[in-house]
């Protein structure tokens, strides 16, 4: 069922409305082309345990956000624990580029508190998507 959106504008509750760019509003990333991407052209970025993936592919005005926690970081408790603190910590980031970011962790992830992996992914995803602009 479609919802408002602050501009008043109908649109699938999966799909928010274009807008000024502000945290918390992030796509989820479900097409093959967009993760080939990914893994033929991305910028990464390595902060601590954290591994960020940056693509400016499509036309999606806000960013799009794929998770990847592997076997190693833990048991199913574990990795989805981690996985809810990631999507967390991303919607946390202001001023995101639009494009595709993959947020992957190592199994060290699983001993950082929330606010040291929440720092973590800003710097990480900060770090991929300026990487070509001569930022350190």
């Amino acid at each position: 069922m479609p919802v408002a959106s602050a501009a008043g504008i109908a649109c699938p509750p999966d799909r928010p409305a274009a807008g000024p760019a502000r945290s918390g509003v992030l796509w989820r990333i479900r097409d093959r082309q967009t993760f080939d991407a990914l893994r033929r052209s991305g910028t990464r970025a390595r902060r601590g345990p954290v591994s960020v993936t940056y693509a400016p592919v499509g036309d999606a005005p806000v960013p799009r956000v794929a998770y990847a926690v592997g076997v190693r970081v833990g048991n199913a408790v574990t990795r989805n624990k981690i996985r809810r603190r990631l999507r967390a910590a991303t919607a946390s980031v202001v001023d995101l580029r639009p494009g595709a970011y993959l947020v992957s962790v190592a199994p060290a992830a699983a001993t950082l508190s929330y606010e040291e992996l929440k720092t973590q992914v800003a710097r990480a995803m900060t770090r991929a998507s300026t990487a070509g602009e001569g930022q350190p």
